[in-house]
């Protein structure tokens, strides 16, 4: 098997096969990656002065929750392949 570098890590959230019956055949593939969780992520950290972006970035990762990551890949475009 060749080797596959992903481009993309993110949750397949639905797949709509597009039927014409004498036309080209596709599907829509929505998708959504870990910003999503990010998204609305709200902190109660009051103005922080005097500190460097370090200092600032550790006190929101230990309010924020962070999505578990991601420990499977599916390689849509191999037959056969759906985890590595």
């Amino acid at each position: 098997m060749a080797h596959s570098v992903p481009h993309w890590t993110g949750w397949i959230e639905s797949i709509e096969p597009k039927v014409n019956q004498y036309g080209e055949r596709t599907v829509e593939i929505k998708a959504a990656g870990p910003g999503l969780f990010f998204t609305d992520a709200q902190t109660g950290l009051e103005v922080q002065e005097n500190k460097r972006t370090d200092q600032i970035i550790d006190l929101l990762l230990e309010e924020v929750i962070i999505p578990p990551a991601l420990t499977a890949s599916t390689l849509l475009d191999e037959v056969g392949v759906w985890q590595l």
